[in-house]
């Protein structure tokens, strides 16, 4: 896709990016360490007006965010 078409590419990887942020925000209730994780991974937080993000400063994780068994 990103051969073809650079702006829908982007488009994708932005709705990605907003999925996992409010996947982390409903999980925070239960599994707030996690959320947090999630959070720290993609390089932002919720502001005090709880507005979207505008950017995103992913990181690759050190370790897997849930450990084998």
């Amino acid at each position: 896709l990103i051969k073809t078409d650079k702006e829908k590419t982007e488009a994708v990887v932005w709705n990605v990016l907003y999925g996992l942020y409010f996947t982390a925000q409903m999980l925070e209730p239960i599994m707030p360490e996690t959320a947090l994780k999630i959070q720290l991974l993609l390089g932002t937080e919720m502001d005090e007006k709880g507005e979207f993000p505008k950017s995103f400063k992913t990181k690759l994780p050190e370790a897997p965010l849930f450990l084998r068994k």
